[in-house]
This record gives C-alpha cells, structure tokens and sequence, in this order.
C-alpha cells in the first residue's frame, strides 16, 4: 500500500511530527511512504527525519489557498506516484486534499488536530470551505483526542469520525552527567529548579499570561528558571514583557529545539498556560519522560490529567496557576506521584503500534488493500 500525506508545511509542530511517527512505524512494516508539502521548502528536522525513516518528500511553492496551480500539480503528483490514499493534515492541506481526491479517485481520510484555528485570518471563508470539503470530500476523518472530536461532533457525521490518540515512544532517561550538563546549560547552574513550557509563540498558547504568573511565583521561589522552547511572531513581545517584569536573569528563550526529549528529561515541571488547545503532543511527550504537568484545563488536557495524573487549572485563572505553581514547586513528593502516574498511563494507552494499526484498519476498509 502507498500512502501519501500531505501537509501544508514541515515547519515546527505536532502534526509534523505525527508524520515521523507514521513514517518510522509504516516503513517496516511495508507500506511505501510519500510526504506532499504545499509550501516550499525550509530549514526544519523534518524533511531530515521523514527521509531518514524511510519516506519521501515532495515540496510545492503555494503561497495561498487560491492559489489554483496546486490542484494540477497535487493530481499529477498522485496519478505519477500511483497514490492509493491520501492522507491531509492542516486546513489547507484538508481542502485541497479533499478535492483533489474527488478528481482523482483516490480516498482521503483526514486528521483534525486542532479544535480551531490559531488564526484569524480568511476570517470565516477558510473555516466554512474546510467543512464543506471534510463533510463531502473526504471519506473519512480522525480526531487526535476527545476534545477535538467534540469540538466537530455537530458538524460531521459520528461514523465518519474516529479518535486515534497519537502515539508517543517511552522517553529515555538521560544519565545523571548528561541531566547536569543539560540544566547548567539551561540555567547557568544544574541545582536551579527548571520549569519548561513548548509551544509556539502565538496568542492561542498564552504566554504572555504565563510570565506574568512566573513573576509572582520568583517572588517566592527566586531559585527557580523558566525555559520556553519554540519560536513565533510574538517572541519579540514576550522578551520585552520579560524585561518590563524583571525577569531577564530567570526566563530563558531556548528558541525552536530538536532536543526536546532530553529538556524534558533535565525540567522539574513542565507547564501549559493555553487558551484552547486541541491535544497536546508536548504534553504528551512530558508524560512520557515522568515530568509532573501544570495545565490549564483546555483541550484533551482535561482528559490526559484527569485522576492525579497532573494539575487542572482553569483557562485564564493565572491566580490560581501562580498558586498552584509555587505549591509543586514546594512539594518535590508531589511532582514524582504525579509524574510516575502521567507515564504510566502513556505507557498503556499511547503505544505507536496500537495508534500504527487503527489507521491501518480505516486505509484498508477504504483501499480494500492490506499493507
């Protein structure tokens, strides 16, 4: 079987990695992989890591959603490499995808990773054009958590809607040399109490509100360090709002990061301060390596902490996230309970097989055609 996705571009997110996921699990287990990215190639790990585990990568040049030249491209693409499904993520991705499925034949199933759009561009047209395409183009569609399929239960047909969790492989723990160098490089010395938060630097991940918690907390708790890993228009902002709280020597701006595995592994918490979110993968991968989590309960976020599994606070409640914050921060013994329960459940209900083999199932019940 020959699976294409396509993707509207291979900058830094996690429906991008969800393709290294898929390419790293498929290849061996026999299924050709094409990755389709509409706009043009950049410097990011991606393409380097699709390759690697065995894909290939094709890189269009749109620019913008009515750019018309992609629909020939996409059906020459898909009639010259002998597609027989497509796979789309992203809104861009989902309404080409759609339609060029319908002309070519070729069945598109469709990943909804997000409730809405970070966005607000193309106001209501995209939204509205994406919908139609994913109601009456696409064959079938996948939600990334319960949250999300929620989100698009009232709009879409509950048969033609699945969750297929995402997977994530178990962290490995870093070496207690490697734990230290990574924190001192971090800090600036490995006996700091490290805090990390990942994300894009976009209004939907509420940043700026975070810092604005931290700097009650450095109140109480000057040993600690900030770290924010990722990148985005408001970085400029957001450094500027850590000056004007006075907290240059304690937040640290790690920019886009390949290492995030091993952050994690060298944090003490990890916090999530979104306004909306769809699901986490971030969150996910800090559960994997033991992290205790501090979260607004946006998103699948309210499901993945549910039963101790880590701190719920609600979205916009920055009294109570700086609250909350300080008290793990002054009970280690309730970071490691929370952190041994958030691996734990990764372990059992996030396995890349178990994610690998439903997707497998929906190609085939589409394709008629087993890997």
């Amino acid at each position: 079987m020959k699976v294409a996705h396509l993707i509207d571009t291979l900058a830094w997110g996690g429906a991008q990695i969800v393709l290294v996921d898929f390419a790293n699990a498929a290849v061996p287990r026999g299924l050709e992989v094409l990755v389709i990215v509409l706009r043009k190639k950049m410097e990011t790990p991606y393409s380097l890591a699709l390759e690697k585990a065995g894909a290939r990568v094709r890189f269009l040049s749109i620019t913008t959603l009515y750019d018309l030249s992609a629909l020939p491209q996409l059906l020459a693409i898909l009639q010259e490499e002998k597609v027989d499904i497509l796979h789309t993520h992203l809104s861009h991705s989902n309404i080409l995808g759609g339609i060029v499925g319908r002309l070519s034949g070729i069945p598109v199933v469709t990943t909804l990773h997000n409730v809405r759009s970070a966005t607000k561009r193309n106001f209501w047209v995209r939204p509205v054009i994406e919908r139609i395409v994913l109601r009456f183009l696409t064959r079938k569609l996948t939600a990334v958590g319960n949250n999300v399929a929620d989100a698009h239960q009232a709009v879409f047909p509950r048969d033609k809607l699945h969750i297929i969790p995402p997977p994530v492989s178990r962290s490995t723990r870093l070496s207690e040399t490697e734990r230290n160098k990574l924190r001192k490089e971090i800090a600036g010395d490995s006996c700091e109490t490290i805090v990390l938060a990942i994300g894009r630097f976009v209004m939907q991940k509420g940043f700026a509100e975070l810092l604005s918690a931290f700097a009650k907390v450095r109140h109480r708790h000057p040993e600690v360090v900030l770290a924010l890993a990722g990148s985005g228009k408001l970085r400029a902002e957001l450094e500027a709002q850590a000056g004007s709280l006075s907290l240059n020597g304690s937040v640290r701006f790690l920019g886009f990061r390949e290492d995030i595995s091993k952050l994690l592994g060298a944090c003490d918490l990890y916090v999530s301060s979104s306004h909306w979110e769809g699901f986490s993968r971030a969150m996910l991968e800090a559960m994997s390596a033991g992290v205790p989590i501090l979260a607004t309960g946006v998103g699948d976020a309210r499901y993945l902490l549910a039963e101790g599994r880590g701190v719920l606070v609600p979205p916009g409640d920055m009294e109570t996230f700086a609250r909350e914050f300080s008290n793990l921060l002054e009970d280690p013994e309730a970071r490691r309970i929370l952190g041994e329960k958030g691996r734990a459940y990764v372990d059992k209900y996030h396995s890349v097989d178990a994610w690998l083999d439903a997707l497998l199932e929906i190609y085939t019940s589409l394709t008629g055609k087993s890997a």
